[in-house]
């Protein structure tokens, strides 16, 4: 598995220190921290680009974690396409497993670090290896930001990737993406969208994304991973890892709803502590600097990996 050290570099527009471009398709990317203690797997959001989490490995670094940052199948240069569930599942066993390794050189401490749909495929994956053979004893926690475990609806995701004035747009996507895999979006979906000036869906399921994204459009198969992450977290039968967590949450968050989440850490007795951060311009975006509450998450992220 090819892995390249990145040392944190100049500042970004995000806020933060950026890194060195690095070559696309590598799962993994090393930020070396000095005198490392511990050990970061940091975790990306749906078609967020990677690089939007060097704010927090930056962060992380100046506490003596070093990070890998994984880039997801989709995210890395190949093929929006590529974002499947199967894909992402099989893309978290093989770095966490890395990183599970990596951690014997890093104080033997270990942590899942992710933002919104990072958070939620950790939820799954961890619960799976929980499952099957354990969990490794170097796993002290996890720090989430925005987690998708706790979205509004998967209407609620599209409507705010969308144009301000595209509410017909959104309608209509969502009743694609409610479509089975195996499915043709009806005709009637494509040429309405089409009508709207929409020439990006010949198959009904892609939309538009902004500077944040990874891919100019998201395509079907994304929406449909997500929406099975989501399926899978809500069984009745479903076991959360009993791994403690630090969440992190603005309250005007469009996409996450503090409401659903704190249920859900209730009902299932989660060992998550949830910190609700100030409001800020964009509020989904608390993995950066530029946050209003950033000073809190820095307050916290310290007082959580020296509490293990």
């Amino acid at each position: 598995m090819p892995l390249q050290e990145k040392p944190v570099g100049s500042v970004g527009e995000g806020g933060g220190r950026r890194a060195t471009p690095t070559r696309p398709r590598h799962l993994l990317c090393f930020y070396p921290a000095d005198n490392s203690r511990a050990l970061a797997l940091v975790l990306h959001g749906l078609n967020g680009k990677p690089e939007t989490m060097e704010e927090v490995i930056a962060l992380l670094g100046e506490l003596g974690v070093s990070s890998l940052l994984a880039r997801l199948s989709g995210h890395r240069g190949d093929a929006a396409e590529e974002m499947t569930l199967a894909n992402w599942r099989a893309d978290f066993r093989q770095a966490f497993a890395l990183a599970v390794h990596e951690a014997q050189r890093h104080g033997g401490r270990l942590y899942v670090v992710g933002h919104s749909m990072g958070c939620l495929l950790s939820t799954v994956c961890l619960a799976e290896i929980r499952g099957q053979e354990g969990l490794p004893l170097c796993l002290k926690g996890c720090v989430y930001f925005a987690p998708a475990d706790g979205v509004r609806s998967l209407r609620g995701v599209i409507a705010a990737r969308l144009p301000a004035g595209k509410e017909l747009f959104s309608r209509l996507v969502c009743r694609a993406m409610r479509i089975e895999e195996d499915e043709v979006v009806p005709e009637h979906v494509v040429r309405t969208l089409r009508n709207l000036g929409v020439e990006r869906l010949p198959q009904g399921g892609r939309m538009l994304a902004g500077r944040y994204a990874a891919q100019r459009d998201l395509p079907l198969c994304a929406a449909q991973a997500l929406r099975q992450l989501l399926y899978k977290v809500h069984e009745p039968g479903f076991v959360y890892s009993p791994t403690r967590t630090l969440v992190f949450l603005d309250p005007a968050d469009p996409l996450i709803d503090a409401a659903n989440l704190t249920q859900l850490i209730q009902s299932r007795r989660l060992d998550w502590q949830l910190q609700v951060l100030p409001k800020g311009k964009r509020p989904h975006m608390c993995i950066w600097p530029s946050h209003v509450g950033w000073n809190i998450v820095r307050a916290r992220v310290k007082r959580f990996a020296d509490s293990d």
